[in-house]
Parts: C-alpha cells; sequence; structure tokens
C-alpha cells in the first residue's frame, strides 16, 4: 500500500480510534488505529504512511513525548495533534511540534466534525491530496429525525468528570457530560448539538435521556468509590426551567433509583441564569425547596449583578475555565478568580474550579481558598465503565494507605499508643460508657490501636461494628431497642453482648476513611446532641494524634502541634461543661545530666501514675511536660491529682544523678472564659 491515501492514529480511547477511522473511510483514506504507543511509533518509523494523528492527552505516555520520539527519528511524515482538553494546550504542543521540524499539519479540538478533518488533510502536498467524495461534501443538518434517532440508537452517551476537594484531595462528586457519535457525521461537539437541539424543541426529551443514565451509573457508585457523600452535577438548559415536568420527571427517577436531591446538582450557566432572573426565581427556588442543589456555570463570562446573585437560591459557583487557563501566566487572571473566591464565601456559596491542568495551577486555588476543582489534572471525563475502573483503582489506593497508617501505628512507639488510649478514657468519662475503641483499617480486617475496657484482636471488618463506618460518613448511634439496630444488626463482636453503640469515622489528612471510633455499652442509653458533638470532635483528636505519629517534631513545630492537642481537647470538654486544668512541669538541671533522657522519661511515667488514665500528658517541649487535667467544676480531683504528682515529683528529684529543680507551675480554665491553650499558657508565670 502507498503512502498516498493511508493514515495512523494513535488515541488511548478505542471508541475515538474507530470513530475517526470511519470518518476517514468517507473521504477515500484507508486508516488504521492503535492504542499503543509503542505500535505507533513503529509504524510511524518503518510504514509510508499519508499522514499521523496523535492525541495529546493518554494516560501511558504524554502527546509531547510522542512529539519528541517523532523528531529523534526525523519523521517528515505529515502530523496532526488532537486533544479534548485546553485548547491552550493543544496550541503549544503544535508550536512545540513545530520547532522540533515535525510537518505540522494542523490541530484539532475534540470533537471534532468530518469537515475539520477533511479541512486539514486538504493541507497535504498534492500528490498525498484526497478528494472528498461529493455525498460528503454536505454533512447532513441536525433534524428532529436525526436528534430522535440518535436518542434511539443509543447514540448518546454520558461520561463523567471527577471533583475533588482541594484541601485534602478527597473525591467529592463528578460531573455529566453528554457525548454524540454519530455514525454517519461523527463527533459532533456538544456546543453544536445542544444548540440545534434547543432550536428543535427536544432539548428535554435530551435532558430525561441524561437523566436516565446518570442516575442509573450514579446509584451503583458506592460500591466502586466506597464512599456515600458524593453530588452528582448535571447540566440543564435555561429553555428547560420553563418544563416543570421536567423536574418532577427528575425527582421520580431519583426516587426511584434512591438518590436523594441533596446529592444532585443542577448547572445553569451564568448568562442563561441571569438572563431572565425574575421568571426563573419560581422554579429555582421550588427546586431548592425539593433539595437539589444549584450551581451557576461558567461565572465570569456573563453579566451578573450582586442583586441578581444575592436574590436566586444558588449554592455553588463554578468559576470559568478560560481564567483557569491562564492563573499562573496573568495576574489579572489571579485577581479575578480571587475576588470570586472572596465573594463566593461571603454569600456562603461553594467554589469550584473547572480546567485544573497543573499541580501548580491547583496550589494556587487551595491557597486562594478555593473549595473544589475539576480538570484533566484531576482526570478526563470518562464512560461509566471507565470510572468504575477509574474507582476501583482509586479504592485500592486507599486500602494501601489504610493498612500503611495501621502499620506505622502498630509498629510505633508505647507513647503513641498511650496517648490514644488517654483519648479513649476520656471519652468514657465524659459519655459515660464502659468500652471505648479507636479502630483502624487494614485489608479488610480492623486493627484495634487502643482501647479502654475492652480488648479486642484483629478482626474482618463486616464481623465488627465498623461494619457501620464504612458505609456512613457521619456519626453513627444505636441502642438495641431501636430501628437502626435490626438494619445494622449489631454483632455479638468479641464475646460481649453490647447494646448501645456510639461510632464516628476517623480520616486521614488526604480525607481517606482509614479507622473508626467506638464506643461501647451493656445496656441502651441516651445520647443528646452534646455527645454526638462530643463523639465528632473527639474522631478529630484521633485523626490529629494519628497524623502527628507519622513525623517527628522539635522546637517550636512541637510546640505548635501541642497547642493543637490541647485546643481539640478544650474544645471536647467545653461542649459538656467540664473544666481544665494544665499543670506544667519544667526540670532545671544545674549542669546538663549524662542521663538526660532516661531522667526525662522517668519524669513522664511519674506524671503518668500520678494521674488518671484519662488525664493527658504532653510534651510541650524538649525538656518541658504538661498534664491536661480534665474534671467537673467543684469536685476538688485536680487538686488531689497535683498534690500527689507532687509527692512523686520531689522523690523523683531526689533519685537524679545531678541536682534538678523542678519548675511547676499551673492555670485552669475557671479563670478565663477563653476554652484556648494560649489562654491557659498567659496564666502561667515565667520561670
Amino acid at each position: 500500500m502507498n503512502a498516498s491515501n493511508r493514515i495512523l492514529i494513535l488515541d488511548d480511547q478505542e471508541c475515538v480510534g474507530i470513530t475517526i477511522c470511519q470518518m476517514a473511510e468517507k473521504i477515500g483514506l484507508k486508516a488504521e488505529s492503535t492504542t499503543c504507543p509503542n505500535k505507533f511509533l513503529h509504524n510511524a518509523a518503518h510504514e509510508p504512511l499519508s499522514c499521523l494523528i496523535i492525541d495529546l492527552m493518554m494516560p501511558e505516555v504524554s502527546g509531547d513525548q510522542i512529539i519528541r520520539e517523532l523528531a529523534r527519528t526525523h519523521s517528515q511524515t505529515p502530523l496532526v495533534l488532537m486533544s479534548g482538553g485546553d485548547g491552550r494546550v493543544l496550541w503549544a504542543a503544535e508550536r512545540a511540534a513545530k520547532e522540533y521540524g515535525l510537518n505540522v499539519l494542523g490541530a484539532l479540538e475534540k470533537p471534532f466534525f468530518l469537515k475539520s478533518l477533511k479541512k486539514i488533510l486538504d493541507r497535504l502536498p498534492k500528490k498525498r491530496r484526497i478528494a472528498l467524495p461529493p455525498e460528503a461534501v454536505n454533512v447532513p443538518v441536525l433534524d428532529a429525525e436525526i436528534v430522535q434517532q440518535g436518542i434511539k440508537n443509543n447514540e448518546f452517551f454520558t461520561v463523567y468528570q471527577p471533583k475533588v476537594d482541594i484541601s485534602t484531595q478527597s473525591l467529592v462528586g463528578f460531573e455529566v457530560l453528554l457525548r454524540w457519535f454519530n455514525p454517519h457525521i461523527g463527533a459532533i461537539a456538544p456546543d453544536i448539538f445542544i444548540e440545534a437541539i434547543e432550536q428543535l424543541g427536544l432539548i428535554d426529551d435530551l435532558t430525561e435521556y441524561m437523566f436516565e443514565r446518570a442516575l442509573s451509573w450514579f446509584s451503583q457508585h458506592t460500591k466502586y468509590s466506597g464512599k456515600i457523600n458524593l453530588n452528582l452535577a448535571l447540566n440543564i438548559s435555561p429553555l428547560s426551567l420553563d418544563s416543570p415536568h421536567l423536574f418532577e420527571r427528575l425527582t421520580e427517577r431519583c426516587n426511584f433509583y434512591g438518590v436523594k436531591p441533596q446529592a444532585v446538582t443542577l448547572e445553569l450557566t451564568e448568562t442563561h441564569a441571569m438572563r431572565n432572573a425574575v421568571t426563573s426565581l419560581d422554579m429555582l427556588l421550588s427546586l431548592r425547596l425539593k433539595g437539589f442543589k444549584l450551581s451557576i456555570d461558567d461565572f465570569g463570562t456573563g453579566y451578573s449583578s450582586l442583586k441578581q446573585l444575592v436574590r436566586l437560591p444558588f449554592s455553588e459557583l463554578k468559576i470559568d475555565k478560560s481564567f483557569i487557563s491562564i492563573a499562573t501566566a496573568s495576574s489579572e487572571a489571579r485577581h479575578v478568580i480571587k475576588t470570586i473566591i472572596d465573594m463566593a464565601r461571603a454569600l456562603n456559596l461553594t467554589t469550584v474550579a473547572e480546567g485544573v491542568e497543573s499541580k501548580k495551577v491547583l496550589n494556587l486555588l487551595q491557597v486562594y481558598g478555593c473549595d473544589q476543582a475539576q480538570g484533566y489534572f484531576i482526570e478526563k471525563p470518562l464512560t461509566g465503565i471507565d470510572m468504575n475502573r477509574w474507582l476501583e483503582r482509586r479504592r485500592e489506593k486507599q486500602w494501601a494507605v489504610r493498612t500503611n497508617a495501621a502499620q506505622m501505628l502498630k509498629s510505633g512507639d508505647m507513647d503513641k499508643e498511650e496517648e490514644l488510649a488517654s483519648v479513649t478514657a476520656l471519652i468514657t468519662r465524659l459519655l459515660n460508657v464502659e468500652y471505648a475503641s479507636v479502630f483502624l483499617f487494614s485489608g479488610n480486617s480492623v486493627v484495634c490501636a487502643a482501647s479502654i475496657g475492652l480488648k479486642p484482636e484483629s478482626k474482618v471488618i463486616s464481623e465488627t461494628f465498623c461494619q457501620c463506618m464504612v458505609s456512613r460518613e457521619d456519626a453513627v448511634v444505636i441502642n438495641s431497642n431501636d430501628e437502626l439496630a435490626q438494619d445494622y444488626k449489631l454483632p455479638d463482636s468479641w464475646g460481649r453482648d453490647f447494646h448501645f453503640y456510639g461510632g464516628y469515622p476517623i480520616y486521614s489528612k488526604t480525607g481517606l476513611l482509614i479507622g473508626s471510633l467506638c464506643t461501647l455499652h451493656n445496656r441502651p442509653i441516651s445520647i443528646n446532641e452534646a455527645s454526638i458533638s462530643v463523639l465528632k470532635q473527639s474522631a478529630e483528636l484521633l485523626e490529629l494524634l494519628i497524623a502527628q505519629s507519622t513525623k517527628s517534631s522539635t522546637g517550636k513545630t512541637l510546640l505548635k502541634s501541642q497547642f493543637e492537642r490541647v485546643d481539640r481537647i478544650l474544645n471536647i470538654v467545653k461542649t459538656l461543661g467540664y473544666q481544665v486544668t494544665f499543670l506544667v512541669i519544667k526540670p532545671h538541671w544545674q549542669e546538663s545530666p549524662h542521663s538526660l533522657r532516661w531522667q526525662l522519661e522517668k519524669l513522664e511515667l511519674v506524671l503518668r501514675k500520678s494521674c488518671r488514665r484519662s488525664d493527658i500528658v504532653i510534651r510541650l517541649s524538649e525538656r518541658e511536660y504538661a498534664v491536661v487535667l480534665v474534671h467537673k467544676d467543684g469536685d476538688g480531683i485536680e487538686n488531689i491529682i497535683m498534690e500527689r504528682a507532687g509527692q512523686k515529683l520531689n522523690q523523683l528529684q531526689k533519685r537524679f544523678d545531678s541536682w534538678c529543680f523542678l519548675g511547676v507551675d499551673f492555670a485552669t480554665t475557671k479563670e478565663s472564659s477563653d476554652y484556648s491553650a494560649q489562654s491557659l499558657m498567659a496564666q502561667l508565670s515565667p520561670y
């Protein structure tokens, strides 16, 4: 086969490659597509070809690597670049390829029309130029019959782009996007077919088609993601705001698939949302009352007034990618982005940045306080099947992180175990329960990191109370006489018959569910909102301790981390009206002893033995300790403990092998309405 009518296509999505081959055949070309970069490069170097077409966005190898390899082999085969990402990236790649000396015919933004491909191939030298058959010159007009046939034949399909929390990188949801590959026309861009379908009056039919497929997939996603509080964002045409029956249908389909309206966000572009603000208000308000969230899409490209923005019941604001794509290069774009985020925060709106293509941009958005992000840096839009695979790979990585966290704590020193045990002991006191445990997930099992009143061994998650945390991301409170108990079927764990369970999930710093805090009692008990708040804040304190166990701190960093720990404890006890006495001990040696480490360990041991298990001993600095004594106002326990500690410290001081003075001071929340570590430290005398 000669080079005059054969092209080679490289695209990581097989279906796209096949579609381009079909388009090529319509204009008299023979085409071959592959998803393998190595095969593509081999054929490009050893076979006569009319043209090469490559996709820039691929998971195994990036387009710029293919370009460099073609340049290394001095390829002069005409080259066409294509990408579904940022147009600026495509333009930059085209310029780079030309600078490498490659014969670049042009670039195509996916999806594209047959005419667009033909227009670029017409730039081939005359001996390679392809004549377009007469029947292919005029692309069919998008009439009602073509659209209805497309819906009937499932030519339209949904793809899903993940959205993440910028501060934790945890998955928060997906945006649903609609694609159309017509076997006769090829890939049709959404901005073209949406406008045409709106003009034909068929937009509600297409929207309902999208609802059905998206909700069907979304209702099944939990088995892949392991999360239940994710959100599904659907784009809505402004014309649909005049169709109440469409949203009644959406509500029905949500009920059918078991998807709560609170988990669905409806997106409208800024221009359309504001154009008919008065007439849209009733429908938008009705949707919000049903529980749906509302988002202003492409914010910054329209003509909003603050008055309209405040009046309409939106819950989210999406910053247009035209600003995001140039954020690192344009100070003006950065000012606009920051202003939008600040305004949204003042209006209590969640901010979402779309079109995030690099880590640098993501970091910038985090500094500005943007809430969520989506874009090719996180992941490109994927079909439901491909997204399930992506979620499965993500879940496997998460299990590895969970197992690593559990093993790290398991192999850690006794101090960390004591710290966690002190928190669990404090919880049993505050909530008046018999048992409290900290469990971490390791593979499909749970490992007990700390426990009071119970010595559980490792077990499979499904056989423990932790099963509740795998399917919930909030407090779980169950009494044996509750209806919930039947749903969860509380197991007879570790040979005990429990009648109360109160649990809260524990997350890593990146938002990954790594374990749970469990409280247990042998009879049903009542628990109020304040107690649930204690459960939540205790879990957050445990998260802090676990995160700090993975790194060592010294100097100011150590003091800052311990202050944060004390503040967390103060917030917990304040909820239930408890007081805190802050006892600080600082040894002063006349000269530096050779056995300093041994003496400090002895000092810490004395403090732990002098206090109750629920009193928390912390190290403020290299030679300074503190004890957080939690007690009720007027019970006098703090005086007893301080007296006991003083006696034992005096005995310890005599055992030191060099002269030592132990400075002791204390502060209390009784002296201040401000429950903070800083307030307690301010009461201490300098010594």
